[in-house]
């Protein structure tokens, strides 16, 4: 059940001061967002991210760049809170999909919902057995796994990275 779930809450554990691990995540977020008209991140940046960085929390997203930099709707928004715990030092993260994706995908969903259970109360009604309820249901099931998925294989790379950055180990 945990793997369903939309968001995923991760701590970091390193031996980095809190200023370092500020400085290191400083050194890959773009701090200045620019979009073009058609919400696409058009600066010409090399690091990895964009967000901000104050005191000691965070809100990054990450930027893919394939031919052009573009924003996919189910890279996660990772927001994070650097604090000391003993030697260590723990970077606390919760990563998640955006409130607009997550809007679109409830009332997407809800549509896609209702048409399935027509379908079945038409054939139903209809009495007979016909292969459009295969392909009801079977689009059913992807319209719910696709999120989860997509979802998943943006977090993924974005652990890594931080693993990396942070020289961290997850707790």
């Amino acid at each position: 059940m945990k793997k369903q779930r939309l968001y995923e809450k991760i701590i970091f554990r390193t031996k980095l001061t809190e200023e370092q691990v500020a400085s290191k995540l400083t050194d890959i977020i773009e701090f200045e967002q620019q979009y073009d008209y058609r919400g696409h991140y058009y600066n010409a940046t090399v690091k990895p991210y964009i967000g901000t960085l104050q005191d000691n929390s965070f809100t990054i997203e990450r930027v893919m760049k394939i031919a052009i930099c573009y924003l996919n709707p189910y890279r996660p928004v990772i927001k994070g809170n650097i604090y000391k715990e003993g030697i260590w030092t723990k970077v606390s993260v919760m990563m998640k999909l955006s409130d607009l994706t997550i809007i679109f995908m409830t009332v997407f969903l809800t549509m896609a919902s209702f048409i399935f259970i027509s379908g079945i109360i038409i054939l139903l009604i209809a009495e007979e057995k016909s292969p459009f309820l295969i392909v009801l249901f079977g689009l059913q099931l992807s319209i719910f796994i696709f999120p989860n998925r997509a979802f998943r294989f943006e977090s993924e790379k974005s652990k890594k990275d931080l693993l990396k950055v942070l020289e961290a180990e997850i707790e």
